[in-house]
């Protein structure tokens, strides 16, 4: 059986930590908008990152060495000690979605948008599956470490909020998707600093 303190956080903290995630406010979402914040908040979740990150703060995304990065460093502080290229500046909203602005200079980089094509592929290929959605929320990701896992959990809870507000909750992903153009690059073309970045994945 696991710790409860995981990290060596301990009890009461984890279990505020919790608490603030059930009371998370509910937000009426689009299937795009409910997708896109899926999206964007897996994304942002898989990158490695150590700390709590705080409801309307900036924090910056990295791509480093093949692998996503959350930072509590902008690039500007980097100064000539950035080795890598910046790809978005982040932020947590109060209902644990996050909202992404991609930098200019990502457009100029291959490499991170085939990183950012890759991610979104796997992505809905997850979620065209023909059960509820709400099944392959990542509410409990044992793999991650205890901040990324706690900022799955409210995503996840957040999500799932808007759902029951639509009545919806037993919506297959295969039907959301087909509710939108997907295959126009959904993260990319969200992204209006990235205009050209489907002419350099085609």
């Amino acid at each position: 059986m696991k710790k409860v303190n995981p990290q060596g956080k301990g009890q009461v903290p984890v279990l505020q930590s919790l608490e603030v995630v059930r009371q998370l406010p509910a937000r009426d979402r689009s299937t795009e908008e409910w997708l896109l914040d899926y999206l964007i908040g897996a994304l942002v979740i898989s990158a490695e990152f150590s700390f709590k990150p705080i409801p309307n703060k900036a924090y910056y995304l990295y791509w480093l060495d093949g692998d996503w990065t959350l930072s509590i460093i902008s690039p500007d502080e980097w100064g000539n000690r950035l080795r890598t290229t910046p790809v978005a500046r982040c932020k947590l909203r109060e209902d644990y979605s996050w909202i992404l602005t991609p930098y200019e200079s990502v457009k100029n980089n291959p490499e991170v948008l085939a990183a950012i094509a890759d991610f979104q592929t796997a992505f809905i290929e997850f979620i065209d599956s023909p059960s509820p959605v709400v099944e392959n929320l990542p509410f409990c990701r044992a793999e991650l470490s205890w901040y990324p896992r706690l900022m799955a959990f409210g995503l996840s809870k957040s999500l799932e909020l808007s759902l029951q507000r639509s009545g919806t909750e037993h919506q297959t992903g295969q039907n959301l998707l087909e509710q939108i153009s997907y295959e126009k690059n959904m993260l990319l073309s969200h992204c209006t600093t990235l205009s050209n970045a489907e002419q350099l994945l085609q």
